[in-house]
């Protein structure tokens, strides 16, 4: 199974049985091999996955890279669905050369209050920049992120765009 156009499979979930159920939006895969660009990198007793744009929670597909500044890199997105008004998306990424980080954000749609967004990032003891942080002072890193779009009594709009950082370099 793949949603990749013929003879262009960057990725497939191969299995020996692939149950696909149209009215629930859902496919399940028994004994499944997850394929990218024709190599296995991933083999599940079972596995389920969306068929359609109806929001679900679950996993995310991860994301992998490397560099010279901060190394491997490995971001592992969880979405949930929380109501149908508002979700959130908790982000935990792993960089070999700075720590763990944390990213936080959530969502939220009013017809009064309008589509508002509040998120935030947390790195505890960033490794890179731990010998720059001046004496007693953390070398913790964060930001944090609130946003607001609204129109009241059809007249009037309303606009938040608020964030803050631990530092001047986040």
């Amino acid at each position: 199974f793949t949603y990749c156009p013929p003879g262009e499979e960057d990725w497939l979930v191969r299995a020996r049985t692939i149950d696909l159920d149209l009215d629930e939006g859902l496919g399940t895969a028994r004994n499944a091999t997850v394929d990218i660009a024709g190599v296995p990198v991933f083999y599940t007793p079972w596995l389920q996955f969306p068929l359609d744009d109806r929001r679900r929670t679950g996993l995310l597909w991860p994301d992998f890279g490397n560099d010279s500044t901060g190394g491997l890199d490995i971001t592992a997105p969880i979405y949930f669905n929380l109501a149908p008004n508002y979700d959130a998306l908790y982000s935990p990424r792993y960089i070999e050369d700075r720590g763990l980080n944390h990213d936080l954000k959530t969502r939220y749609m009013d017809k009064y209050l309008g589509y508002w967004t509040v998120g935030g990032t947390y790195m505890n003891s960033d490794h890179r920049y731990k010998d720059e942080v001046p004496p007693g002072q953390s070398d913790d890193r964060w930001l944090g992120v609130v946003r607001q779009d609204g129109l009241l009594d059809q007249r009037w709009r309303a606009r938040i765009d608020y964030s803050e950082a631990s530092d001047v370099d986040y």
